[in-house]
């Protein structure tokens, strides 16, 4: 069974079209600066109550947000082989899932080697 693909006329719910704006690829760090700029302006002016939920959240997170283009962490290396991001959080899992189930150990070295055996 295949993905739906649906067509909105943002024109008719131009209350909300706001929420929709597409994806944008700024490159630099002044280019994302001002697109974010620009919709947390529009956010908060839609009188939408949860656009401007979101807007304030994103200018309290702004600068972290803004690190993206500074750093642009995609990918990682692991044991000398390039990984996607995805394989790093579901290994950062594994680990957060040991850590709950050593709660207590005293021994660091047998935490250590548990760890490397992921």
């Amino acid at each position: 069974m295949g993905a739906a693909v649906v067509f909105v006329n943002l024109n008719y719910y131009s209350h909300i079209s706001l929420s929709f704006l597409p994806r944008r690829d700024c490159q630099s760090f002044d280019e994302g600066e001002t697109f974010l700029d620009n919709w947390i302006q529009k956010a908060i002016a839609s009188g939408i109550k949860q656009l401007k939920t979101m807007a304030n959240t994103l200018t309290q997170y702004k600068k972290g947000v803004l690190n993206y283009f500074k750093h642009r962490i995609q990918s990682g290396v692991l044991a000398g082989k390039r990984v996607s991001s995805a394989r790093l959080e579901g290994i950062n899992n594994k680990i957060k899932t040991m850590l709950r189930a050593c709660y207590g150990l005293r021994d660091d070295d047998y935490l250590e080697l548990k760890l490397r055996c992921l």
